[in-house]
């Protein structure tokens, strides 16, 4: 019998906080944007990952609605043996607090003001189901002084009188 590998999918609006979330979870495989561009690739890539006992993360918008999700899902636990833990990270379905993040991220130089993944919040909250056995995680907002340089310097601290 092979490992008993992990799959944590990690969903949510563009600007909810799934890049910085990812970030702190320890994995050994992640594809955390674009996975449905190369779907049959990737999965393929994933379940061998699974195979080998890995904790992999996906996050993929098409996941958001019931009938996408739960079609990758059957297919990923079909096709492993033994059938992989799996976990749901759903972050709020809060449109506007995703869309502030949007606008002050910095993280997305293609995407500087948002307005891009702005509109694509619009649709895609409409269709963002959340199961009801996910993990739900609050969107926090980003200070909006933080997307530009700060007004002044830091000031200098040290714990040595210079002479």
């Amino acid at each position: 019998m092979s490992p008993h590998g992990k799959l944590i999918l990690v969903l949510g609006l563009a600007g909810s906080g799934k890049s910085h979330l990812i970030s702190l979870l320890k994995n050994e495989f992640c594809i955390e944007e674009g996975f449905a561009l190369d779907e049959e690739n990737n999965i393929q890539k994933l379940l061998e990952g699974l195979s080998e006992g890995k904790c992999c993360v996906v996050s993929e918008r098409k996941y958001r609605s019931t009938e996408e999700r739960d079609a990758f899902l059957r297919r990923i636990v079909d096709a492993s043996c033994p059938a992989p833990e799996v976990k749901i990270i759903c972050f709020d379905n809060d449109l506007e607090a995703a869309n502030h993040n949007c606008r002050f991220r910095r993280n997305k130089s293609h995407d500087l003001n948002g307005e891009d993944h702005i509109q694509r919040n619009v649709g895609d909250s409409k269709d963002y189901e959340i199961p009801i056995d996910a993990i739900v995680v609050r969107i926090h907002r980003i200070s909006e002084h933080l997307r530009g340089p700060p007004p002044t310097s830091p000031p200098v601290i040290s714990l040595y009188q210079v002479s």
